[in-house]
């Protein structure tokens, strides 16, 4: 476990280091979603098997897990320049400067992937594993739910979030459960979202090559699937789009094994 300060911010992160390491060996870096997730969703699926093909770094955003609680500086922009930082911090733990990074973004954390791989140059691929990619519909419903209060919040946070809420137990559902209710009322969580303008357009000449990895019965699927062909129309190469037809949003857990093979086969080839 390590903890990296930027500023007043604490970042919670897990680093699987490779135990033969060459100068090709990617740094893998898993963004969760928001709400009631945080790293674990990585550390109990597909973090130890990759550790073989790479370094594995897993961290908790801004106010959720281990990472400090805040009460403002939730903009896109914000966890950028978080993600930024903590790459550097980890390049120095590391002592390679050098290293290739290939990101999966999950949830929201695919919106996050996507703007990072525009930003730094050192991203070779991104995953984007039920990545939420700026849907104004996903977006709007998300505002909304989040702006609930007690008991249409509790039955929002229950129906969105229970594929991660039978995964612990009863004290580690309620911690989930208070810190979401705080991002929620105690925090500009909401009002970042909606002023990060989220729901523009995906730039598909990003250059950098994509694995999707949704399922088939996802609400994310039709998003994917669209910037996935308009990439392919446009001349991307190296994209791939793998369904999962019976799973759902919740994907990793319904098909950990599936997944983690395909992350596996990802990172070998690029």
């Amino acid at each position: 476990m390590g903890l990296f300060n930027r500023e007043h911010r604490q970042l919670h992160y897990q680093l699987f280091v490779h135990s033969d390491p060459s100068e090709k060996t990617p740094l893998v870096i898993y963004l969760h979603g928001l709400m009631m997730d945080n790293l674990s969703s990585g550390y109990f699926t597909f973090a130890h098997q990759l550790s073989a093909e790479a370094h594995v770094l897993l961290y908790d955003l801004i106010g959720h897990g281990r990472s400090s609680f805040e009460s403002e500086g939730y903009l896109i922009t914000d966890h950028l320049a978080d993600l930024s930082a903590l790459i550097e911090h980890v390049k120095i733990e590391l002592d390679d400067v050098h290293l290739p990074i290939i990101l999966i973004g999950c949830s929201f954390g695919g919106m996050l992937a996507l703007r990072a791989a525009e930003e730094l140059s050192e991203v070779t691929s991104v995953v984007l594993l039920e990545g939420h990619i700026g849907s104004p519909s996903f977006i709007e419903q998300l505002t909304a739910d989040l702006s609930a209060s007690g008991e249409e919040a509790k039955t929002l946070v229950m129906t969105h979030f229970q594929h991660w809420l039978h995964r612990g137990s009863e004290r580690k559902r309620a911690r989930l459960e208070k810190r979401s209710r705080a991002l929620i009322h105690q925090s500009t969580l909401v009002q970042d979202l909606r002023d990060s303008h989220l729901e523009g357009p995906v730039k598909v000449e990003l250059e950098t090559p994509i694995l999707y990895l949704y399922g088939g019965q996802s609400d994310a699927y039709d998003r994917a699937r669209e910037l996935y062909e308009s990439r392919l129309h446009r001349g991307a190469l190296g994209d791939v789009f793998m369904p999962f037809n019976e799973c759902s949003h919740a994907l990793l857990w319904e098909a950990t094994e599936a997944v983690t093979d395909e992350l596996s086969r990802w990172i070998i080839d690029h």
